[in-house]
């Protein structure tokens, strides 16, 4: 599931933004395919009714990710 919601390519893309509705229409007026996978409250991305992520431990996983990979080299 986390490669699906945070996974990026050349034709896939996490964005955040305080519109989500115009952006998504936006994007389909280009062909774009566009959802909302998730919402921002406090300090936790809310991802569908269940799943809930602390802000703090993926802004330390984007921040560390490179050091601890290259640590486990």
């Amino acid at each position: 599931m986390l490669g699906w919601l945070f996974g990026e390519d050349q034709a896939r893309y996490l964005i955040s933004a305080d519109n989500a509705s115009s952006i998504i229409a936006n994007a389909e007026r280009h062909g774009i395919i566009a959802e909302k996978i998730g919402q921002t409250f406090g300090k936790e991305l809310t991802v569908g009714a269940e799943a809930s992520i602390s802000l703090e431990v993926l802004e330390n996983e984007y921040i560390n990710w490179l050091p601890l990979y290259m640590a486990m080299s």
